[in-house]
């Protein structure tokens, strides 16, 4: 069964990979970002398993992950592993099974006190955004105003 059947549109917008094979973090979903935080970039040359392409061209602010690239056509939101890693506000714990295999990774983002759980699906890792998206639509309620969009 295809991983996107198991969720409606609205949360396969939030799924990401954990890529420990990407040089960059970038998202596909402009909610995620602070309000007015998109600015123009240069042209991002990425890589990918059939080509090269460079249609990354903004970035924004993002709780928790500070500025990150921003691309509405990318299938799914992709989470550089070594960026999380690499950076101390980011607390990744493995996860196991009882038998000790390892099923994924809890990521907590240390400033907000958010989890993000990542687990195996047909050997990627995905995760998804809805703990981040939470907590900004808590904020945005308690402060009066809304997030994301371009």
């Amino acid at each position: 069964m295809d991983l996107l059947s198991y969720y409606t549109s609205e949360e396969a917008d939030l799924l990401f990979v954990y890529d420990d094979g990407s040089s960059i973090s970038c998202f596909n979903n402009p909610i995620l970002f602070s309000p007015g935080s998109f600015s123009t970039v240069s042209p991002v040359r990425v890589r990918n398993s059939s080509s090269v392409y460079s249609r990354i061209k903004k970035s924004g602010i993002v709780f928790g992950f500070g500025r990150v690239y921003y691309d509405k056509d990318q299938f799914i939101s992709i989470l550089c592993a070594h960026d999380i890693e690499s950076n101390d506000n980011f607390e990744v714990s493995e996860q196991k099974s009882t038998a000790g295999k390892r099923t994924g990774y809890d990521i907590l983002i240390k400033d907000i006190g958010v989890v993000l759980n990542v687990r195996w699906y047909n050997k990627i890792m995905i995760g998804s955004f809805k703990p981040l998206l939470d907590y900004i639509y808590q904020l945005g309620e308690k402060q009066q105003f809304s997030f994301g969009g371009e």
